[in-house]
């Protein structure tokens, strides 16, 4: 466990019986499974809901229990305290509980009818659809904001920023100038010329920087420059998100949606702290967000149900579903930019953006027909824009290539880990590979400081230099190395992916404040005495609080993903699942990463979640409530 709990938060876990994270999850989920159980078992007929719900709980249950074999650092220690029989019956009893509360999901899921949401469908932004029915909420506050979205539209999003944006401020002030850590400073080394610059980071967050440290090394303050960048940052971040739930409320995902969405947004003390960190993360998440919502108009567009083709005027407008655009209208061109720049966006603001995008362009122009022209022309443009940044411009900046070390974190753990647990079966040859690769003189040496759950102490002796000149013997060693241990291979993988897989996983989530001072520049919070105290009780990781605490884990957001493709699955909107592309390739991507559970890896996949679990059980546009049978009394 990287990460610990705050103080606040023991006595209220000591109330439940001293249960930790994982009990309190398995406890929930048995009894879920025995409500399910007592009021839908009559109803559990459909045997596609039964398979999928089965399939479901088993890879719940492989999950939880090859996690628990992978938290262990060398075989033949016991397991969490369990012997091998007890594990063995713990997966049998997750299986059982997790198909009948999936069972039960499932058939929910069938029978969720279509939200309301009484709204002109566009108003003032130019969308010439009827209005989505015409009464109005009885909560005043609720009817207020409807009335004043309905009358006023740009006023209303005007409202929405400028409470995100108020809401981050006590952030700032408690974080004054702002969060600098390592990487942060390393960057800032890079834009005062103290270092040469590296694509080790993205070279447009970087250029995000530049301005604000420039001006802050004029005026000789580079307190300043950090305290402007946080501005930025937050303004930045807030439009992000007042873009996303502008796109939800026009895709008519439903009031529980946008405003579920809308206090995640507000109050997810993450975001906070992320909006005033210098990382790249705090604009790649929001970004995923409405990456994923372009592609849902996208899919939705083109989504056209049979009990459609007769509902036309006023009447099969508010009657319908969910989209407010019909099914097969082009973009206009303000829809091609957007969607556009959004792609741009997440291919520059990380790394492994460009790798999201290109792959998620492929997946969709060839099974999404319909859009294909659209798609296609955002993956070439991001495409061309990547191959000319990382060519000319990379060479008229004199920037330097990232490490290849960083793409090479699971077979070096591997490596690591075979060494360090199999010392005596390693062959001469195996030994002298190793004790090159890693720059060591014995094997003992060189994974002496392996740690399964960060590959950064092995990636510290990497010789590259080796690597590039014997890439061919690398893989080779390495190949060899995996089928004569592949249990230990697997341990090695697993416990280094496993906190995006396992939801009870915990890890660090936020900084608090300039994490090394040494550099230019020091923490000076308008409130010291709260902002300890919020930093000693892991305020920006609630993890440790009970049904709250699970917002902060990555492994069941990744999970809640997986059950919004099961229930689009089971629903039969097999296009619709295109639209998760791209949280598959990002959470991929997340399994080579160096470290188990990084949760602003995962920022954006964890942002999503909701939103996926929301587009998955609400009925497309027009499809029909389903009724529930009556069991048969014979």
């Amino acid at each position: 466990m990287i990460g610990t709990d705050g103080v606040l938060l023991d006595p209220i876990t000591r109330t439940l019986g001293g249960m930790e994270a994982p009990d309190l999850i398995q406890t929930v989920l048995v009894f879920a499974a025995l409500m399910a159980l007592a009021l839908y078992w009559p109803k559990f007929r459909s045997r596609r809901v039964v398979i999928l719900a089965a399939i479901g709980s088993v890879i719940f249950a492989a999950g939880e229990v090859l996690g628990a074999v992978a938290s262990q650092d060398a075989p033949g220690k016991a397991l969490i305290g369990m012997a091998p029989v007890l594990l063995a019956v713990k997966g049998v009893g997750l299986v059982v509980a997790g198909g009948l509360v999936l069972t039960a999901v499932f058939h929910w899921a069938l029978a969720a009818s279509r939200p309301r949401w009484p709204l002109t469908a566009y108003g003032a932004f130019g969308q010439d659809a009827e209005p989505y029915g015409s009464a109005r909420p009885a909560w005043r506050p609720l009817a207020w904001c409807v009335n004043l979205w309905t009358a006023h539209p740009w006023r209303a999003v005007g409202l929405i920023f400028g409470v995100l944006v108020v809401s981050r401020v006590p952030y700032l002030l408690l974080t004054f100038p702002g969060v600098v850590t390592p990487d942060s400073q390393w960057q800032i080394s890079q834009v005062l010329g103290v270092e040469q610059l590296s694509a080790h980071h993205p070279l447009l967050h970087t250029a995000m920087i530049w301005p604000f440290m420039q001006l802050g090394a004029a005026v000789g303050s580079l307190e300043l420059g950090v305290v402007l960048y946080s501005v930025f940052s937050i303004l930045t971040t807030c439009a992000l998100f007042t873009w996303a739930l502008v796109m939800a409320i026009r895709l008519r995902f439903g009031r529980v949606t946008v405003i579920t969405i809308g206090v995640l947004a507000l109050a997810f003390t993450v975001n906070g702290y992320y909006s005033v960190t210098m990382w790249k993360d705090t604009f790649f998440g929001p970004l995923m967000v409405c990456y994923t919502l372009c592609l849902i108009r996208l899919v939705r567009q083109i989504s056209k149900p049979a009990n459609l083709a007769g509902a036309t005027g006023a009447a099969g407008a508010s009657d319908s579903g969910l989209a407010a655009v019909q099914p097969g209208r082009a973009y206009r061109i303000k829809q091609w930019v957007a969607f556009i720049l959004v792609s741009l966006g997440v291919t520059f603001m990380r790394n492994n953006g460009l790798y999201v995008v290109l792959i998620a362009t492929v997946v969709l122009a060839v099974l999404l027909a319909g859009h294909r022209a659209l798609v296609a022309t955002a993956g070439v443009v991001c495409l061309v824009a990547a191959l000319i940044v990382n060519g000319p411009v990379y060479k008229a900046l004199d920037v330097t290539p990232g490490p290849v070390r960083e793409a090479l974190s699971i077979p070096l753990q591997q490596i690591a880990r075979i060494a360090n647990n199999h010392p005596d079966d390693l062959s001469a040859s195996q030994k002298q590979f190793i004790e090159t690769l890693l720059s060591s003189d014995t094997v003992a040496e060189a994974v002496g400081d392996y740690n399964p759950t960060i590959s950064d102490p092995i990636k510290k002796k990497f010789n590259q230099q080796w690597y590039l000149d014997h890439k061919g013997e690398f893989w080779k060693q390495w190949l060899n190395l995996a089928l004569e241990h592949p249990i230990t291979a697997y341990t090695a993988t697993a416990a280094g992916t496993r906190g995006y897989w396992v939801p009870e996983v915990r890890s660090w989530t936020v900084r608090y404040r300039i994490v090394d001072e040494e550099t230019w520049v020091e923490s000076r919070p308008a409130l010291p005495d709260l902002a300890n105290c919020l930093e000693r009780n892991s305020f920006g990781n609630l993890r440790g609080f009970p049904l709250i605490g699970w917002f902060y884990s990555i492994g069941l957001a990744c999970s809640l993903v997986l059950l919004g493709a099961g229930v689009l699955f089971l629903k039969r909107r097999y296009r619709e699942m295109l639209a998760l592309v791209p949280l598959a390739v990002l959470w991929l991507t997340c399994l080579a990463s160096p470290v188990f559970a990084h949760f602003r890896y995962a920022y954006g996949i964890v942002l999503t979640a909701p939103l996926v679990i929301f587009y998955a059980f609400i009925a497309p546009l027009g499809e029909k409530r389903k009724r529930i049978p009556k069991p048969d009394p014979h």
